[in-house]
């Protein structure tokens, strides 16, 4: 695994660290002995049975946190906590977002939102909340906003109005809820918080030691320092921040000192805050040896593991850290922090979080240039004829190769208008990827759909993934029934054509079943796209939306049709074939899906059978297995390699995981009471029968279309009325029901401007 910008780690011994301290001149402790790092701690009023706080960590963490025996544990996000212990202190961060227009109104309604989230944390059983002012909060920003107008600017009393008044209300509202603050000290970027007006390069603590004054008369228990390094790498970047995941110009012992400095400059100004220490990421197994010396000699209550803890969560019960075990500092863990993942230890949790890391990785420049430069740039490309959308996939390689981005993205967008979409969720090894001859001559494809990501995400943030809206309109209209990928490829054929265009959805958001039922970690921004997509349509008022609207075959259907000059009905499909019976225990996969998208599932039981044959049912699987289920059967009456299935076959190897090919299911056990016992089976080549104890079934073995549209299907175009997408295919790729979406546009646009 590639990790760019890791440098290894040269200090050998306690002996090595001091002197490189020295060699530096520098004054940091080191302690032989981490005794004091296990001796209890006072911390607001509760005595901790040592001094090991995990800095704010994703949720998913805190169990094992606990389990190895960190006693304040800081939740980034106000998700449910542990049950409460007399031996931790549970700490929900709350960093509300930045709006991008800070008028006193939007912050007066960022105010009352935080207030409510600190009454939500509180009654989730939280000890406490964080006001972060750290990394692009609002908070941190208020406080660095030195020219802003009105209230929430300017001087530094206006400046720590926000801060100081939602520490205020949550106060009033919550007595007995510890305060604390994660602060940026020293913001080190011109015009940022606590740097000297001169040279930002260097920290002036005037302001950040009057907020922290007045953070102690407000209330707050703990403060968690934190700093942004100045950045030294030259004139063309002076003037911007240098982000903790990147290698800073200073040796790492300097930044660890600059930040022990400012913290101790804080705590000892105000006693009465618990200060956490931190910064001792680059230490490896030396970081509770520096910490125990800061705990000995130091103002500091307890010290702060933030990437070590994502590491090494069992470290607050070693006393003597294994260098085996700990961070590395290699970084991976802020990438995938910046890109918005899931966030965890790459190294030493690689099963979880190496996957997420390399998908990450394969759309990075020098991955995709080092695989795109073995195309072959077919002349009667294999992969163009294997790509539903027929997109020239050799002329848009050659010229990102080439320097030309602009172009390459302009020949991705004329073929697939959602390509960001297409390429997460299109089976790449059924496509354009299969049919590429690296396939066939060294065993991997060259990374068309990685390229189209990429490009499709540069789009989506550069603001130009948006449709081409001609200047005149064409004076027809089309009514489209469905807003899956066939319903907008359609769309988007037909507004850049300059027709008057409907969308009707019968569900609260475009975008059909990827949107609805695929969880965002493979199904990606959907509505950012779709929005991006159709916002030159909707601003021109070409593009009229109707959601929660579901139109049928009957009077409804027929007034559409009187109204527009053609309908495309691409309805989808959402029937799902069942055994009988179904209720708690047994779902069909859509509605198992949509349940955990919404929020309204969290969990499933210990052994689940998936009952499989559609393509819902990979997601089902994977989904369950992440969810809590320790057994998952995969049962599918036909041999594997007809079975619809995405994922590397690696996958059922995954202790737990079973594939049951060629096993019939036939029926449900239930008990008396009607409750589910177990699923009868039949192997249709042994000829064996089984009754298999099961806790959950998921009924995932395809999906049919609205049989109420059977008799309009049969109907000739001639009446206005189209089809298009799993209504008459029963259900395919992405890239496929775009294709036919659009396929299906190009016939109306003939027949009624033939």
């Amino acid at each position: 695994m590639e990790i760019p910008g890791y440098e290894p780690f040269y200090l050998e011994t306690l002996a090595d660290l001091r002197a490189e301290i020295t060699r530096l001149g520098l004054s940091i402790p080191v302690s032989d002995s981490t005794d004091s790092l296990f001796q209890p701690r006072q911390i607001a009023g509760r005595t901790l049975p040592n001094g090991f706080c995990a800095q704010p960590i994703a949720s998913r963490h805190h169990q094992n946190l606990a389990d190895g025996g960190f006693s304040l544990i800081w939740y980034a996000e106000p998700t449910t906590p542990l049950p409460p212990s007399r031996d931790r202190i549970q700490i929900a961060q709350l960093a509300p977002p930045c709006p991008e227009e800070l008028d006193d109104d939007a912050v007066e309604s960022q105010l009352d939102a935080l207030v409510e989230s600190a009454k939500s944390a509180t009654l989730a059983g939280f000890d406490g909340v964080d006001i972060s002012c750290h990394r692009g909060t609002l908070a941190q920003k208020l406080l660095a906003a030195h020219q802003r107008p009105g209230r929430f600017g300017g001087s530094l009393e206006n400046r720590m109005r926000f801060l100081l008044e939602a520490l205020r209300r949550i106060r009033e509202a919550n007595p007995d809820t510890i305060l604390a603050v994660r602060l940026n000290a020293f913001h080190a970027c011109a015009g940022g918080f606590g740097v000297d007006s001169e040279d930002f390069r260097k920290p002036d603590l005037t302001e950040p030691l009057a907020l922290t004054r007045a953070l102690e008369a407000a209330g707050v228990s703990i403060l968690n320092p934190a700093i942004n390094h100045p950045n030294l790498r030259g004139p063309e970047r002076q003037n911007h921040p240098l982000s903790d995941s990147e290698s800073p110009h200073d040796h790492p012992l300097v930044a660890l000192q600059r930040l022990i400095r400012l913290s101790e400059d804080l705590a000892k100004a105000t006693p009465g805050l618990s200060v956490i220490a931190g910064g001792f990421g680059w230490l490896r197994d030396f970081a509770p040896h520096v910490a125990a010396a800061l705990l000995e000699s130091g103002p500091f209550a307890m010290a702060g593991f933030g990437r070590g803890a994502l590491a090494f969560p069992s470290g607050a019960s070693f006393r003597k850290w294994p260098r085996e075990l700990v961070c590395i500092d290699c970084g991976a863990c802020n990438a995938l922090e910046a890109t918005k993942n899931s966030v965890g230890c790459v190294i030493r949790d690689g099963a979880t979080y190496g996957p997420i890391y390399q998908g990450m990785r394969r759309t990075e420049e020098d991955v995709l240039r080092e695989g795109l430069s073995r195309c072959h740039f077919c002349e009667a490309a294999p992969c163009v004829s294997a790509d539903p959308l027929r997109t020239p996939i050799p002329e848009m390689i050659a010229a990102w190769l080439k320097g030309d981005p602009e172009t390459a993205r302009q020949i991705l967008f004329s073929a697939n208008p959602l390509p960001g979409l297409a390429s997460r969720l299109s089976p790449a090894w059924m496509e354009a990827e299969g049919a590429c001859i690296e396939t066939s001559l060294g065993g991997v494809s060259v990374p068309i759909l990685d390229l189209q990501a990429s490009i499709a995400w540069e789009a989506l943030q550069s603001g130009k993934a948006g449709l081409a809206i001609s200047e005149k309109a064409n004076g027809r209209s089309v009514a489209i029934i469905g807003s899956g990928p066939a319903g907008l490829g359609a769309a988007a054929f037909l507004l850049e054509k300059g027709y008057a265009v409907q969308l009707h959805e019968k569900s609260q958001v475009l975008g059909g079943m990827p949107s609805r039922v695929i969880p965002s970690r493979r199904a990606g921004p959907i509505d950012l796209e779709i929005q991006a997509l159709l916002d030159p349509a909707l601003k021109a008022n070409r593009l009229s939306v109707f959601l929660e609207n579901e139109i049928l075959p009957g009077p409804g259907f027929e007034n559409l049709r009187r109204s527009v000059d053609a309908v495309l009905v691409c309805a989808g499909v959402w029937r799902e074939p069942t055994l009988g019976g179904r209720g708690n225990a047994i779902l069909g996969a859509l509605e198992f899906l949509e349940s955990f998208k919404s929020g309204n599932r969290t969990s499933v039981p210990d052994r689940v059978a998936i009952l499989a044959g559609g393509d819902c049912a990979m997601e089902s699987a994977r989904l369950s297995r992440e969810s809590g289920a320790s057994q998952v059967y995969v049962i599918f009456e036909g041999e594997r390699s007809a079975l619809h299935w995405h994922m590397p076959e690696s996958w059922f190897a995954t202790p737990g995981v079973h594939a049951m090919m060629e096993w019939e299911p036939l029926r449900y056990e239930r008990d008396p009471g009607g409750e589910l016992r177990g699923l009868h089976l039949r192997h249709s080549t042994l000829g064996t029968s089984a009754l298999m104890e099961i806790d959950m079934v998921i009924e995932a073995m395809g999906l049919d279309p609205d049989p109420r549209w059977d008799f309009q299907t049969s109907q000739p175009e001639s009446q206005g009325i189209y089809f298009a997408g799993g209504i008459l295919n029963g259900g395919t790729s992405v890239a496929s029901c775009l294709a036919e979406g659009r396929a299906a546009a190009a016939k109306i646009h003939a027949d009624l401007f033939p």
